[in-house]
């Protein structure tokens, strides 16, 4: 059966000046025409699809999601895929809002992905890649996942939880707009990351030094990291430092800590 968009909605759909040339498509109008949207923007001389407006696939089952994706390259608002089945994000390359696929199990790539402009929940997946991903406005939830490294990630802008992961390095990263929260984790290296606006929590992990990082703004929890023997390149931490059980504590005091390191709080040794 022939589906027809009629004039008003076409109104509602208008072409993005950007460098790909994206047909912009309200989301409403998505739900009801998707497939003879995706069958013929093509036609019209259009690289993509922007979808304007919050998208809801939650708990959704029956949506061809490799279809969908294969068009998508943005979403202007959220996206909400939790225990979805969708496998991969294709072609999609943004979302300005918050992006939440937790829970969803056969979840393995996230495709062309490079920005999120909020919040991205990936928790409870089997995600082992975050491929091209550069940029989270805010939390980035990757707990409970076989992640190993963070590939081309270099901005998380709140909170980064990698407890219960395979996490070994955090490649380059270099800054966290909130807390680190990857405790009793395999993690080797901090890599790039020079700043955590929050606490930091690396406790009973295998890393040697601290690195490139020069600022933690809350506290510093090492404890029990019984391989860690240097400070690296830090010199603040807006809080207080626990590192008892490490090479450091052996050699150091409280004192000794205080001289390389503006420490605003106790130093527990």
């Amino acid at each position: 059966m022939k589906i027809i968009i009629t004039e008003e909605q076409l109104k509602l759909i208008r072409e993005s000046e950007n460098k790909k040339k994206l047909l912009n498509v309200p989301v409403e109008l998505f739900y009801s025409k998707w497939e003879p949207i995706l069958n013929n923007y093509r036609k019209k001389g259009f690289d993509g699809i922007r979808l304007m407006g919050n998208v809801n696939f939650y708990s959704v089952f029956y949506m061809d999601f490799d279809r969908i994706f294969e068009d998508i390259v943005e979403i202007d608002g959220d996206l909400d895929l939790r225990k979805s089945t969708i496998k991969s994000l294709g072609n999609l390359e943004s979302v300005n809002g918050y992006l939440d696929l937790g829970y969803c199990e056969e979840l393995t790539d996230l495709g062309k992905l490079k920005y999120v402009g909020e919040g991205l929940a990936l928790n409870n997946t089997n995600i082992t890649s975050l491929n091209n991903l550069k940029y989270v406005g805010h939390y980035l939830q990757l707990s409970e996942t076989p992640i190993k490294d963070l590939s081309k990630l270099k901005y998380v802008g709140g909170y980064l939880k990698l407890n219960n992961t395979n996490i070994e390095s955090l490649g380059d990263l270099e800054e966290i707009g909130d807390y680190l929260y990857a405790p009793d984790t395999q993690l080797v290296s901090l890599g790039k990351l020079k700043k955590v606006s929050g606490y930091l929590d690396v406790q009973n992990t295998e890393i040697r030094t601290l690195g490139n990082l020069e600022y933690v703004g809350g506290n510093l929890y090492i404890s029990y990291c019984e391989k860690l023997n240097s400070f690296g390149e830090l010199t603040y931490v807006g809080g207080g430092i626990s590192m008892r059980r490490t090479p450091l504590a052996e050699r150091m005091s409280e004192s000794d800590v205080k001289k390389i390191i503006n420490v605003k709080d106790a130093v527990f040794v």
